[in-house]
């Protein structure tokens, strides 16, 4: 799953990630800047109607592409 998103927020998609402090939505990334990717998940309780965030994965942008940290 987490390979999913990294590739889709690497090929310009869109893709809820989270920050420590408010930046415009069209800045690009600064090298070495870290994000949260916030991965979700269907309800099992109401699959049709909402989603949970399941835990969050740091990722780090290395000038070209967003990384998982865990994998460097």
């Amino acid at each position: 799953m987490i390979e999913s998103l990294l590739t889709k927020l690497n090929n310009g998609e869109h893709v809820v990630t989270y920050e420590l402090l408010p930046v415009r939505p069209d800045r690009k990334p600064a090298m070495g800047e870290i994000r949260q990717l916030m991965p979700l998940t269907p309800s099992p309780w109401e699959p049709l109607a909402s989603m949970v965030p399941l835990d969050p994965v740091r990722i780090i942008w290395n000038g070209a592409q967003w990384l998982e940290i865990d994998s460097l």
